[in-house]
């Protein structure tokens, strides 16, 4: 079994990590799905349907419920479980799939190193938080910056946010392979402040953000 991590980060926080090895008919066989979860299988193209199937199993698994719950999703595109009142987050990269499950709002995300995140970078990092980048190792930065900010983008679920405008994150330094470090969500009236646990897993940053406190303006 291609579970490559199953970790409680903390109390009533679960995190798991599978590289898809299996065939879409393995997954199938194990979800019992629904007929409208079929007929949404069966309208996808075909390299999106074993990261579907992959991302609802290993769901269900970190879940430690008997039966599945649905994935659904808000009309902000947030999805999240029928019938439960947990937060949750999915991601992808190449054969790689990371759930995370929690009573806090999380997002997770996880992506291989990609050379052309360097000529992008400058649509995600503001100019402050690009002024305190060292000289080198800058891909790794990039990716850090890039994960901490869709995670959060992702626990946040209300989209319309701007990664260098409504996102920040504080400086960090890579010291060994795992890190932790703090970033923030603040849009209109909302600030929501992030705890985000960085490391690498079978050539992948693995990227969690957990809100730690959220506060509304008047």
């Amino acid at each position: 079994m291609p579970l490559l991590l199953d970790r409680e980060i903390e109390n009533n926080t679960r995190l798991a990590v599978w590289e898809i090895q299996e065939p879409n008919a393995f997954f199938i066989s194990e979800l019992a799905m629904s007929k409208s979860e079929l007929k949404a299988y069966d309208n996808m193209e075909a390299h999106r349907q074993k990261e579907w199937l992959a991302s609802r199993f290993l769901l269900h698994h970190i879940s430690l419920d008997k039966m599945r719950k649905r994935l659904e999703k808000t009309s902000t595109g947030k999805p999240y479980r029928a019938g439960c009142n947990k937060c949750i987050s999915l991601s992808h990269s190449k054969q790689l799939v990371a759930a995370i499950i929690s009573d806090k709002k999380v997002g997770i995300d996880i992506q291989k190193e990609e050379s052309k995140i360097s000529r992008i970078q400058h649509k995600f990092i503001s100019p402050e938080e690009s002024a305190m980048l060292p000289d080198d190792n800058l891909m790794a930065y990039y990716h850090v910056f890039w994960g901490a900010k869709e995670g959060m983008y992702k626990a946040y679920g209300l989209k319309e946010l701007e990664f260098k405008d409504h996102m920040h994150v504080y400086p960090f330094s890579f010291y060994q392979d795992s890190i932790e470090l703090k970033g923030w969500v603040h849009k209109d009236e909302i600030f929501q402040e992030y705890d985000i646990s960085v490391e690498k897993i079978a050539g992948a940053y693995l990227i969690c953000c957990i809100m730690n406190n959220e506060q509304t303006e008047l």
